[in-house]
């Protein structure tokens, strides 16, 4: 998936029930087909913190970026694409 990552934050918390929560939030823009949409989609991701540890997202702060996603839906990875600004989201 193609988007723009526009912020993210750092999350770490227990929840109610006592599990661990710790990750980071992405939040993103990104174009869409939708039939009756005007403009873009936005959209935040979790990224697990075994999975967030490898990457500095300062670097990619208001980039292009390309999202993998695994079989469930899951992030999994990311990485900066060269776009045309005026093309995209």
């Amino acid at each position: 998936m193609e988007a723009k990552l526009l912020g993210y934050l750092p999350m770490d918390f227990e929840t109610k029930e006592g599990n661990r929560i710790e990750g980071v939030k992405l939040f993103i823009v990104y174009n869409d087909d939708a039939e009756n949409l005007q403009g873009a989609r936005t959209a935040d991701i979790f990224v697990s913190h075994k999975i967030a540890k490898d990457y500095n997202f300062k670097e990619y702060l208001n980039k292009f970026v390309f999202i993998y996603f695994n079989n469930k839906g899951k992030f999994y990875a990311m990485d900066k694409i060269d776009v045309d600004a005026d093309k995209k989201a």
